[in-house]
């Protein structure tokens, strides 16, 4: 069953929906399950200004979509990749040092949703491929 914690995050459509204009954009596909995302962001200098999202995707990546575009004016892009790989390993290993930045992740990154991993992380990668880092 899944936490209505994460139905309530990935019902938070604050950000959803693409604007007309952007300088960054990707379009991702996560090749296991079929989640795709549509990711448009800007920046200013070394921070994101903003990201918006559409998706065709499960409530997981849904949900970590919705989290990512809320705290996305809190980090830093020279931090993504290294952030993302950290992120990644909660998955399969416990008793790591959580960052602070990404607390609102804890209700997905858990060992029992490991199995959606990919789903989670597709925003991540969707927001690098846009940046082409």
């Amino acid at each position: 069953m899944i936490d209505l914690n994460i139905i309530k995050v990935a019902a938070n459509l604050k950000n959803y929906g693409l604007t007309a204009k952007s300088t960054y954009y990707a379009i991702t596909k996560n090749r296991l399950c079929g989640d795709l995302i549509r990711l448009q962001a800007e920046k200013k200098k070394d921070k994101i200004k903003w990201i918006k999202y559409e998706t065709e995707a499960c409530i997981f990546c849904q949900a970590s979509a919705s989290i990512l575009s809320n705290i996305s004016t809190r980090l830093k892009i020279k931090d993504l990749i290294v952030d993302k790989n950290k992120l990644a390993l909660f998955f399969s290993k416990k008793n790591i040092k959580f960052p602070s930045r990404y607390k609102e992740y804890e209700i997905l990154i858990q060992t029992k949703y490991k199995n959606r991993a990919n789903c989670v992380m597709l925003p991540f990668n969707a927001l690098i491929k846009a940046l082409k880092l």
